[in-house]
């Protein structure tokens, strides 16, 4: 971990597993919505999904990754958007099967499967993106396997001037 007054550089590691072998650097954007806003979904898709909008945090880095994991990251690029495709056959096909049986049990059955679809795709794609300890507007610090936590928003340099540090 950090101390209070030092912010040092990324190490020449993979910001995912920790390896130092083949390293690229990559573009990786993070999106986090918080969780209760999906509690507003009975309210209507629109109202949810601009609160989405409104409360995400979003950054985007450059940082170093390994061969095995770029591949990975792609393998779970592709598992995220079937996951999402078939979440949304399976909506419709709980609808039907829940018609045509008359049974509410049916539909939910259905719909369940398609959350635990949803559940093991997004549990995936986060063994594929780098930690994040802490995660806000003001303040983003990556956890290294191996290497220890690094500030990486905002950038190190910024931090180390004495009117920032006391910013956060």
């Amino acid at each position: 971990m950090t101390n209070a007054g030092e912010y040092p550089s990324l190490p020449e590691a993979c910001v995912i597993c920790g390896g130092s072998d083949s390293l690229e650097a990559q573009a990786i954007t993070r999106v986090f919505t918080p969780g209760w806003v999906w509690f507003f979904l009975p309210l209507g898709v629109l109202p949810a999904g601009l609160l989405a909008l409104a409360v995400q945090i979003k950054h985007q880095f450059s940082m170093l990754v390994c061969r095995s994991c770029r591949a990975r990251r792609v393998w779970a690029s592709a598992v995220h958007w079937v996951a999402i495709l078939s979440c949304l056959v399976l909506i419709f096909v709980a609808i039907i099967v829940g018609l045509l049986n008359q049974s509410w049990l049916a539909f939910l059955g259905v719909l369940a499967l398609a959350g635990v679809i949803a559940f093991a795709s997004g549990r995936f794609d986060d063994r594929t993106n780098p930690r994040y300890s802490v995660f806000t507007r003001e303040k983003v610090e990556l956890e290294i396997p191996g290497r220890g936590r690094f500030v990486v928003f905002p950038p190190w340099h910024l931090l180390n001037s004495e009117s920032n540090r006391r910013a956060l």
